[in-house]
């Protein structure tokens, strides 16, 4: 096999290393589910003793914290709502649940949009919301879940609990594996969606956040990404943001939508925000860790324009991902 061909079968597993550096059956909700959505700052009381910043909402545009209650006020008055992720901590799962479930609170239906289920299962995805029974613990299965290579899908399961109980439709929002070996080898002229290729066109985009999306990519790919990937890989993390917000265009029948993905694509300077035009009515939130010994909230923010809000969150123990980590050679 190529070493092109080897890379193309491993991107998806490589942008996840990557951004990690970074319709229910029903017209509505069940009797009683309002009383069981969980509530909007949904992190533990455990996490919150363990540093002074877990369970604190940051407005790094302003330098100040806000309150549970602004950050609600400010989500349901937005078309669209990112939420972003460490992709192995399930409490950022846990809080995303939360925020979606403050927005049902909001009497808004907003769908979600999935980073994690790919455009290939979309078939599978509503085939199964329309099945009578359905419910969140066999939505994984449905769309394949276990072979995605996804963290389990247990911990992104209160997800699906708060939008299947609400009755929102739910949506892919990511490219397949076949998809990003196109992009690889053939560039842009793969995508074969025009809304995705139109928004990737028309996005402001300048030298500075090329250069700044080329550091996190290498970074994010340990500091060995090979000088001949940063162009494919830019691009297709690039391709990637504006097939979010294709889907999340695509997925809003009137009460906006949701994303669910990693912290890297809901950035509001360079991520999916950009993608749906100027000043889009959208908020991104950013799940960040706790660092021991690290109190001040700006120290974890590269500018002030890289999220809207940020929630800090304990610390979740990861395997050293860059231990052994290689593109192989030609």
């Amino acid at each position: 096999m190529s070493f092109l061909s080897r890379i193309a079968a491993l991107l998806t597993g490589l942008l996840l290393l990557a951004a990690c550096a970074e319709q229910g059956a029903g017209d509505g909700r069940g009797a009683g589910s309002e009383a069981a959505l969980p509530p909007l700052l949904n992190v533990q009381e455990s996490g919150r003793r363990a540093h002074p910043l877990i369970g604190r909402i940051w407005i790094p545009g302003e330098g100040r914290e806000a309150s549970e209650a602004e950050l609600a006020r400010h989500i349901a008055g937005t078309r669209f709502v990112l939420i972003g992720e460490k992709h192995d901590n399930p409490d950022h799962h846990r809080l995303q649940a939360g925020i979606l479930a403050e927005l049902v609170r909001a009497d808004r239906r907003p769908a979600v949009v999935w980073e994690m289920i790919d455009f290939a299962r979309e078939d599978a995805l509503q085939a199964y919301l329309a099945r009578p029974g359905a419910d969140a613990a066999g939505l994984g299965d449905a769309v394949g879940w276990a072979e995605s290579g996804w963290p389990e899908w247990e911990t992104y399961r209160p997800i699906a609990e708060v939008a299947m109980a609400a009755g929102l439709p739910q949506h892919a929002a990511n490219f397949d594996r076949a998809t990003v070996g196109r992009l690889m080898r053939d560039g842009l002229s793969a995508l074969t969606d025009p809304v995705t290729a139109r928004l990737l066109r028309v996005a402001p985009w300048s030298q500075r956040e090329e250069t700044a999306l080329n550091l996190d990519l290498v970074e994010g790919h340990c500091g060995v990404m090979p000088e001949r990937m940063l162009a494919p890989m830019n691009r297709i993390q690039r391709s990637r943001d504006a097939a979010m917000a294709a889907a999340l265009l695509q997925a809003d029948a009137g009460d906006g939508a949701v994303l669910i993905a990693g912290n890297g694509h809901v950035r509001a300077d360079r991520g999916v925000p950009i993608y749906l035009g100027t000043n889009p009515d959208a908020v991104s939130i950013g799940l960040i860790e706790a660092v021991p010994g690290e109190t001040a909230a700006a120290a974890y923010v590269d500018n002030a324009r890289q999220f809207d809000f940020v929630i800090f969150t304990a610390l979740t123990p990861s395997p050293d991902r860059c231990a052994g980590f290689s593109f192989g050679r030609e």
